[in-house]
């Protein structure tokens, strides 16, 4: 079992567009899941702001955020969605 994501939680004032992505064991790296696409999250979904800054990978490459990376709290390990929040 995956240690939780220490951070703040918040819930989403808006809608806002997601990525799902798969924890890299127990760390803040996430590898991102291609075959998905984008997901729309409603207004009240809680996200951690994380303590730590998230690493998202794809194909070996980091993405950076625009912002800042925040993941939802209520999926289950190892899978989540994460936002660009700015």
């Amino acid at each position: 079992m995956s240690a939780p994501l220490k951070g703040h939680l918040r819930n989403l004032s808006t809608e806002r567009v997601g990525v799902k992505v798969r924890r890299i064991k127990n760390t803040y790296t996430f590898e991102l899941c291609t075959d998905e696409g984008v997901l729309l999250l409603p207004p009240g979904t809680p996200v951690i702001y994380p303590e730590k800054p998230l690493r998202v990978m794809c194909k070996e490459k980091e993405v950076l955020a625009a912002g800042t990376f925040v993941i939802t709290a209520e999926t289950i390990d190892p899978f989540h969605i994460i936002l660009d929040m700015f």
